[in-house]
């Protein structure tokens, strides 16, 4: 019994060494296969894209005065 058990250790122990090189490769995987073309194509054709914002640039965030934040005027306050 106690064979049977040591057996079932060590599957358990490849198994979980062979989870964790599986997760390493098909993250590297989606990054390269995804992420990695997508940038390329992008610095390829726009190239405008990629740069950072300007601080004054047009956003969709728009300011909400304090006085919104009231929590008893919050609908889920009772």
């Amino acid at each position: 019994m106690e064979t049977l058990k040591a057996i079932y250790g060590r599957i358990k122990a490849i198994g979980r060494r062979v989870q964790a090189r599986a997760v390493i490769v098909g993250l590297w995987l989606l990054y390269w296969l995804g992420l990695g073309p997508v940038r390329l194509v992008m610095a390829l054709f726009r190239r405008d894209l990629l740069t950072s914002v300007d601080p004054d640039a047009p956003t969709f965030w728009l300011e909400v005065s304090p006085q919104d934040y009231d929590p008893s005027q919050l609908p889920h306050q009772s």
